[in-house]
């Protein structure tokens, strides 16, 4: 038996050399073969690829790259194993990018391919894509990377892809110089009089200056002769589509947009030459830029609804409402990114004491305000937004339209008191709050302001994308909750008058013991302080007894009067009006029509806060449930590979809302130093109601008048996109005020690769 095992091994040892030989010699024939017609040569595909590091790795890595990257970040990443083996992460590739396409990019090599969801916020997400390739040249990997460039990014324009594992964390807090403020003047200067030289990389030889541009109506990404400014150049007559190479050369080239220059046929954004790490500022999305194109809206809005009927505290004691988008954010980055610093305005504002489910931001390292704005203004309501309101100016002369941001390192912030027609609640509070914002430097903040300036700047002058930017808004999403909203009314408008007093009673006392006593309590403390006298036992429990009694009263009086009046409607009206409470922004909904419903609507809300939605199982409405099932009816509704937030959860939350407002409308200014006026009167970014930016909430606001005026729908306005800015009919420009050398402002210092 040995001797015959002494014969087999040696055999299959020679076979095992044999096959390997082979092999070895097929590759060497197929490479020889190769390096003679000039092809690329592909390593032997013949192998189990669960065998490979990368295979075994894969999970490993992308647990780290999405530990250092929480939120978004669209990447393009690379790992090598040292068998040769390598690790593609395609993250958060564009919604015009399917997986098949990705798959044929490595149709010659045996891969393993699997697509990783990330959760971002209650129920959001984006998916990335792990590529596994068992066997590979530097050759086929460079191919690979300038192949997966073009597909994801429209450009193969210096293809590269990000080393992985990550060695450092995604930054959402620079300790470099990100705020910058230029002023109109100083864009005039630098880039009009002085004549800033620009060259066309690689070819320095030959000079122009922006005006040159606009004179030879050139179009391209051009470079500052002496380092510090790259320059995208777009044709207004061309769609932006067919010049979509450029985006990505600008984005990758530029990081920070700080103005821009048009014309009548040619638009000129101006850029920072990239100086921060693309850990720090990532290249803003070529989708997102083509999409910002292809809006024709005149606004776009973001809010969380906390005010809607069926939003509200849950019986966990957390709260719970819908988020809201227009329509063409939805299910986008920008969207989410909206709905991300919406939460950061409202958490850091209140000093960091809000809870937001699913939302584990860096905190900063302090906060606005010596303590909580709410508490601080003692209001029983607030509003806080994010608006455009001088996020941009604009000068027209001779043709020219010169635009500047205010800051770019955040928007800027408005606080509202709703229970007082929304007026500011203070300058001093406002200036603060974005003098803060804007300082922190925030890179999340920096990526929406950047966005909202293209935006802006691509309304003005007529930018367009025709080319079918698919909408990804669910179209279930705006009644889900009419159903529940239609139970609600109806149970409450067939009430037995026995069930009424019950309900009174039980809530009442509920209330009462909850949150009335303590304050009750409080306030004959300070009665007795006041005037230097203890109340007698009887007179105390009297008060407290009428207290009790005064608050049933109110439940039961509010419960009979909304039963009174939902049963004078008839069928048409009250589902008009349940219709409205499950989705006020509603478009089926005229505000002329539900105007006369009105007092019902506002009596419905008043009754909601009188009651406590706390205590809506008492009228039949369970409000877990609800969130759970708005929640598993948008599961589906996404773009390919992302999913924008339905709801938001969170708790230790007074009653706060806002969002944010973005107008396309640009403040025009008659003199050339009339933006650094205004930034210096202490009062730049906030503006009456109507001027510029109606707050993002959706009231209606309660109230106890019946006849109180309907509410706003606040419909994203309908507007024509504008072919070209105001014809300019303010003179030559000349500052009275002093312009800072260009070089005080943006750094000349040389760029290791001009650019990226």
């Amino acid at each position: 038996m040995k001797s015959k095992h002494k014969i087999i091994i040696p055999i299959l040892l020679v076979a095992c050399a044999g096959l390997g030989y082979y092999a070895f010699r097929t590759d060497t024939v197929q490479q020889y073969k190769a390096k003679v017609l000039s092809e690329e040569f592909i390593p032997n595909q013949n192998f189990d690829i669960k065998g490979c590091f990368s295979f075994s790795k894969k999970d490993s890595i992308y647990k780290n790259f999405r530990s250092a990257c929480p939120f978004h970040y669209q990447m393009l990443g690379l790992a090598k194993m040292n068998d040769s083996s390598y690790l593609f992460v395609i993250a958060e590739p564009p919604p015009f990018v399917k997986p098949d396409s990705i798959l044929s990019v490595f149709k010659k090599f045996n891969i393993q391919a699997e697509i990783k969801t990330h959760p971002i916020g209650y129920d959001g997400w984006v998916k990335d894509m792990v590529v596994c390739v068992g066997r590979a040249t530097t050759e086929n990997i460079n191919h690979l990377t300038k192949d997966l460039n073009k597909l994801i990014y429209l450009s193969d324009y210096k293809p590269f892809v990000t080393r992985l594992p990550l060695a450092k964390k995604r930054v959402y807090y620079s300790a470099e110089k990100l705020n910058y403020r230029i002023s109109l003047a100083e864009i005039n200067q630098w880039f009009v009089e002085d004549k800033e030289l620009f060259t066309d990389l690689p070819d320095t030889t030959k000079t122009f200056s922006v005006p040159d541009v606009f004179k030879s109506r050139k179009t391209g990404i051009f470079y500052s002769k002496q380092p510090g400014f790259v320059i995208w150049s777009i044709d207004k007559k061309k769609d932006i589509y067919a010049q979509k190479s450029n985006i990505r050369k600008f984005t990758l080239d530029a990081d920070l947009i700080l103005g821009a220059i048009s014309d009548s046929s040619t638009l000129v954004i101006i850029g920072r030459e990239r100086e921060a790490d693309l850990m720090e500022l990532p290249p803003l999305n070529v989708e997102t830029i083509l999409l910002l194109a292809s809006i024709k809206d005149g606004e776009l809005s973001q809010s969380l609804d906390v005010n809607d009927l069926l939003a509200g505290k849950m019986t966990n004691n957390k709260d719970w409402c819908p988020t809201y988008l227009s329509p063409q954010l939805e299910n986008t980055e920008f969207g989410h990114l909206l709905t991300i610093t919406d939460v950061l305005l409202k958490d850091w504002s209140e000093s960091g004491t809000l809870r937001y489910e699913d939302y584990d931001y860096p905190k900063p390292a302090h906060y606005p305000f010596d303590r909580p704005l709410f508490a601080k203004l003692g209001l029983n309501e607030l509003v806080y937004n994010w608006n455009t309101a001088n996020t941009m100016f604009a000068y027209d002369y001779d043709h020219l339209h010169l635009y500047a941001l205010n800051r770019t390192g955040s928007l800027p912030v408005s606080y509202f008191n709703p229970l007082a027609n929304y007026i500011s609640v203070g300058y001093q509070y406002e200036n603060t709050a974005y003098n803060y914002f804007s300082g922190l430097c925030n890179t999340d903040l920096i990526r929406v302001v950047q966005y909202t300036s293209l935006y802006q700047i691509f309304m003005d002058n007529g930018i367009k994308n025709p080319h079918d930017t698919i909408n990804y808004a669910p179209r279930n999403k705006p009644y889900l909750l009419y159903p529940t909203a239609k139970t609600l009314l109806s149970n409450i408008k067939n009430l037995p008058a026995g069930r009424i007093d019950s309900i009174a009673k039980q809530v009442g006392k509920k209330n009462y013991e909850s949150f009335q006593h303590t304050r009750l309590l409080q306030d004959i403390d300070t009665w007795e302080r006041n005037n230097h006298q203890k109340l007698p036992d009887n007179n105390r429990e009297e008060i407290i007894a009428n207290a009790r009694l005064q608050n049933q009263q109110a439940i039961r009086s509010e419960l009979s009067g909304l039963q009174s009046q939902l049963k004078s409607l008839n069928d048409n009206d009250f589902n008009m009006v349940c219709k409205y409470l499950s989705y006020p922004r509603g478009e089926q909904v005229s505000r002329n029509k539900i105007a006369r419903l009105y007092p019902v609507i506002s009596r419905t809300m008043h009754l909601a806060m009188l009651v406590g939605k706390t205590n809506y199982k008492e009228l039949g409405i369970d409000l877990s449930g609800i969130k759970n099932m708005y929640s598993n009816a948008l599961k589906n509704n996404s773009s390919p590979w992302m999913k924008t937030p339905s709801l938001i959860v969170s708790y230790n939350s007074p009653k706060l809302t806002g969002g944010h407002n973005l107008s396309s409308k640009i403040r025009r200014v008659n003199s050339i130093n009339a933006d650094k006026a205004i930034i210096a009167s202490g009062r730049p970014q906030s503006v009456s109601r109507g001027q510029y930016d109606a707050p993002a909430t959706p009231p209606p606001a309660a109230t106890d008048n019946p006849n109180a005026a309907a509410p706003r729908t606040n419909k994203p306005a309908q507007r024509a996109r504008k072919t070209s800015p105001p014809v300019a009919k303010n003179t030559k420009p000349t500052s009275t005020l002093p312009v800072r050398k260009r070089t005080e402002v943006i750094s000349a210092s040389q760029r290791g690769h001009r650019g990226f």
